[in-house]
């Protein structure tokens, strides 16, 4: 809120530009403070806005030694600002700003940050011979969105954040104020000026995302990362021993692909600064910009990197005790064990005859007992003759 928002300079060479800050210079804009006993002053407002869709198919092939399954996913994934981290300065900072200022998120809605249209996995297990199983997985995805900006240490709106603020695709040469000198005082001769648009020109033509955009200011995530792909496998065999016991032994590879080849199974970002201020143009109402020909370039992900990491393979053993369905029996003694067993196949006819001979007392308390054996009542542990309690 510490800054002056109103009767904004509008670059009207320059897609409408709004410079909430002091006069444009070699380095863009100073912000205007409204109390420069201040930097910045923050207030928090629940604006953001998202929405996700994705519709999922998938198909499934088995036979007794393989079985082969595949899914494709395709999604939308829009919001007006995709960060949740960090301190509320670095909240702030993180809008890309485009002919607003970035405390406006207005005509910041499209793809987020971690919008990945596309992907597509594939998983097989393969019952090999002499026992091998073979597990493999292929990911493919889409490769994220970024933005087209202008250099990290300048700022175009003059919002004091430096860095956020989206470039301006030209539609043609006379549509841009360049600098041929490089780093030379003055925009150079009109061929060095010619040269320099020339590489620009490349850069755009070579690039849809920005040769789409001709003539305004670049939407934010409107350029995309290339598209990744990952494989892992995994090799086992199971080695039968004695008396159902068993060894596995086991090898596993990840991101096969960057093992085959360095070039491969890699994250990388492209370049995403286009342009560099170098002064401004008053005739023209424009800034006055040098290409940053790093636009595009490749390079090792730092954000998301961790995702794919170098080929990697460990190997594993894992020995079986016990064979299947064996296992520990936790129960009663031995000697308890023994004598419920027995208890419990005693011949009834046997135990009769013994009774009878012991007299007529003797016969009715077996019939009591067998009773009570019918009824479960008798403590499986009790004493000959005894109910349980």
């Amino acid at each position: 809120m510490n800054y002056r928002t109103t009767n904004p300079l509008v670059l009207t060479g320059e897609g409408g530009r709004q410079v909430w800050g002091n006069v444009p210079g070699a380095s863009g804009s100073t912000a205007r403070r409204i109390d420069t006993n201040f930097v910045a002053v923050l207030v928090h407002e629940n604006n953001g806005t998202a929405d996700y869709a994705a519709l999922i198919g998938s198909v499934r092939y088995r036979t007794p030694r393989l079985d082969l399954s595949g899914t494709y996913t395709y999604s939308r994934n829009r919001d007006n600002y995709s960060r949740s981290c960090c301190i509320s300065f670095s909240q702030y900072a993180a809008i890309e700003a485009g002919a607003n200022g970035n405390f406006q998120l207005g005509g910041n809605f499209g793809s987020a940050e971690n919008d990945i249209p596309h992907q597509l996995k594939i998983s097989a297990l393969w019952k090999a011979p002499y026992g091998f199983n073979i597990n493999a997985l292929w990911l493919t995805f889409s490769g994220r969105p970024y933005t087209p900006r202008i250099a990290s240490n300048q700022d175009a709106n003059g919002d004091g954040i430096n860095g956020n603020d989206r470039a301006y695709v030209p539609r043609n040469r006379t549509d841009i104020s360049i600098d041929g000198n490089a780093a030379g005082a003055g925009q150079g001769t009109v061929a060095q000026q010619d040269s320099a648009y020339a590489v620009l020109d490349g850069i755009i033509n070579g690039n849809s995302c920005l040769f789409s955009q001709r003539g305004r200011i670049a939407t934010r995530m409107s350029c995309r990362n290339a598209s990744r792909s990952l494989l892992d496998i995994k090799i086992s065999r199971q080695i039968p021993l004695i008396n159902g016991q068993t060894l596995e032994l086991t090898a596993d590879f990840f991101n096969v692909l960057n093992g085959i080849s360095e070039k491969w199974g890699k994250a990388t970002e492209e370049g995403d600064r286009l342009m560099r201020i170098r002064g401004f143009d008053a005739v023209n109402n424009r800034y006055i910009y040098e290409v940053d020909a790093s636009f595009g370039r490749k390079s090792v992900e730092t954000n998301f990197g961790a995702s794919l990491p170098q080929f990697q393979a460990q190997f594993g053993a894992r020995y079986r005790f016990l064979g299947r369905g064996q296992g520990l029996r936790l129960g009663l003694p031995q000697e308890i064990e023994s004598r419920r067993t027995h208890q419990q196949v005693r011949c009834p006819r046997r135990e009769r005859r013994r009774q009878h001979a012991a007299g007529s007392d003797g016969l009715r308390e077996l019939e009591h007992q067998q009773h009570d054996e019918r009824r479960g009542e008798t403590h499986p542990y009790a004493p000959r003759g005894s109910a349980a309690r």
